[in-house]
């Protein structure tokens, strides 16, 4: 498990030198029908809209930006992948954060990407996360 985890971050840390050192402009187009679904929302009413950059595999999928609304608008995307495992890597300029991390398909064809922010503020600290969540079944939101 252990060297796992070890090959996991290794790959994801020559994936992002490689993406640093590279100018690779190639695009993932959405599909209708596509075998790996992606929702994504921003839960912040304090950094609203927010910028999110979603790229797979050092290709980028989406760049644009997200509102709260009432919190529950989670929009969907729709990519046509290769079996196997996939460098997944989100950043936000304005939200001033990143995370990366490894999926596979076709085990996990599913994903929810939300975006928390909450600044300082009556002895609370500042909290900020992307949260990821691959599955193998399509997410309910309530």
């Amino acid at each position: 498990m252990i060297k796992l985890a070890f090959v996991n971050v290794l790959i994801i840390s020559l994936s992002i030198l490689l993406n640093m050192c590279s100018e690779d402009t190639s695009v993932i187009t959405q599909v209708e029908n596509g075998n790996f679904i992606l929702y994504v929302s921003n839960q912040s009413t304090f950094l609203d809209p927010v910028d999110l950059k979603i790229t797979i595999d050092g290709k980028l999928a989406l760049n644009q930006e997200f509102l709260t609304e009432d919190g529950h608008n989670h929009i969907k995307f729709q990519f046509r992948l290769a079996d196997g495992n996939h460098i997944f890597s989100v950043s936000s300029i304005k939200g001033n954060i990143n995370k990366d991390t490894i999926f596979t398909l076709p085990t996990t064809p599913y994903c929810v990407v939300s975006f928390w922010y909450y600044p300082q503020s009556n002895g609370n600290e500042e909290y900020r996360e992307i949260y990821i969540r691959f599955s193998v079944n399509a997410p309910v939101f309530a």
